[in-house]
């Protein structure tokens, strides 16, 4: 009997009928089935021991849930390996799975990593593939005690034990690989202080460098069925978009600065701005829109469903996401495949894809809400078309990640 070719996606994130997280791996997914180079794309997903475990199916992608322990908030993250590795392996021959149909085992985030190695050690021709897409690769920033030196140090020796053996770690921007091969020492230009810090502590524990076999990069890509222009009524406003969850690194009090300063100071009072997203800044940024009196030009928006983001780029002049510690951002080439331009802080993943000529008209400095500003306001007064490098197409992109796989 010919032998099958299975390539599995391992992630904490997916969609299902009632949330819409991960979208992005869902379109992974679908790029991976059309390549026609695998019989089968499935995702495995942990689950709580305690809880009940669920097999369901998204859009044509089977979803099967598998039992594992987890740390509370990343405490001693990896503590549970052992014991998930067993249940792992356990959860796979009850279900009567064959790890010699499997060609290739792809996890997500670092605590993942474990299961395609336990995979590869039951076919020894599996290809096992780690994907990052944080300028934190090994996680050293998550959790509530992640600044205890032996909660640290724990958890980044187990990710350079794990990392170590991995075939091929794919990450989302040339940044995120700096960031990778450059640990326990920060990339050039970081400029993050709660990343820095923990970079600090491993530094003066000597912390060595893991061993990286193979490492290539894979852009967050775009599906043009779902992502493309649409023309619009103009109605004589100018529409700002911004889409992420209200937390520090995301840079929203820089936006909200430089559109007060474009608004009252320049009287650019045809600038409208839309914040979609939540988090634990959402109501301070609400008090600074009512303080500074910008009601009538700024409103906070509920989640938008992906199905609907199409439309919402589509109702912009611009997209801004001044973020400071950005691995990629699939907003950006979502907002790209639409026809709308960005803006962004300088030096973080997506600017990989601004046409190095035209860098000053599109990135600013972390926290430099004048220069936002008068980036967007040049923008207003002589709109220009952006130059991007490289394709947003999510089917070039993963034609082009399974060639350097060589699968």
């Amino acid at each position: 009997m010919r032998k099958k070719n299975i390539y599995i996606e391992i992630t904490p994130f997916f969609p299902t009928e009632d949330s819409f997280r991960g979208a992005y791996i869902y379109d992974q997914v679908q790029a991976l089935q059309r390549t026609g180079r695998f019989e089968e794309v499935y995702i495995l997903r942990p689950a709580s021991i305690f809880g009940r475990k669920l097999y369901y199916e998204y859009g044509g992608v089977r979803v099967f849930h598998f039992p594992c322990l987890e740390s509370p908030s990343y405490l001693l993250n990896g503590i549970f390996d052992s014991i998930n590795k067993w249940l792992f392996r356990r959860w796979w021959k009850r279900n009567g799975w064959k790890a010699t149909e499997v060609t290739v085992a792809h996890a997500h985030v670092s605590t993942l990593a474990i299961y395609p190695l336990e995979i590869k050690k039951m076919n020894t021709l599996v290809t096992t593939v780690i994907q990052h897409h944080d300028l934190d690769p090994y996680t050293i920033r998550n959790g509530r005690w992640a600044d205890k030196k032996w909660n640290l140090l724990f958890r980044t020796q187990r990710n350079i034990r794990v990392f170590n053996q991995i075939d091929h770690h794919i990450c989302v921007s040339e940044k995120v690989k700096e960031s990778l091969l450059a640990f326990p020492q920060p990339r050039t230009g970081e400029c993050y202080d709660s990343y820095l810090q923990q970079l600090q502590r491993l530094q003066e524990q000597q912390v060595r460098k893991a061993v990286i076999k193979r490492v290539s990069v894979l852009y967050n890509g775009v599906d043009s069925n779902k992502f493309y222009p649409e023309r619009k009524e103009k109605n004589g406003l100018f529409k700002i978009g911004c889409i992420a969850n209200f937390v520090e690194l995301k840079g929203h009090h820089t936006l909200l600065e430089a559109c007060r300063l474009l608004i009252h100071d320049r009287g650019m009072t045809h600038i409208r701005l839309s914040l979609v997203g939540s988090g634990i800044l959402l109501d301070s940024c609400k008090e600074y829109v009512r303080r500074n009196n910008l009601t009538p030009y700024i409103s906070f928006e509920q989640e938008v469903q992906h199905s609907e983001l199409c439309n919402y780029y589509n109702s912009l002049d611009l997209f801004v996401l001044p973020s400071f510690f950005e691995g990629f951002g699939c907003v950006f080439t979502e907002a790209a495949a639409c026809g709308i331009p960005f803006i962004t802080c300088a030096n973080q993943g997506v600017e990989d894809y601004i046409f190095p000529g035209e860098r000053d008209k599109w990135l600013c400095p972390v926290n430099d809400s004048l220069q936002l500003a008068n980036l967007i306001g040049q923008y207003i007064e002589k709109p220009l078309a952006q130059k991007l490098v490289h394709s947003w197409d999510i089917d070039i992109l993963i034609t082009d990640y399974l060639n350097k796989l060589e699968v």
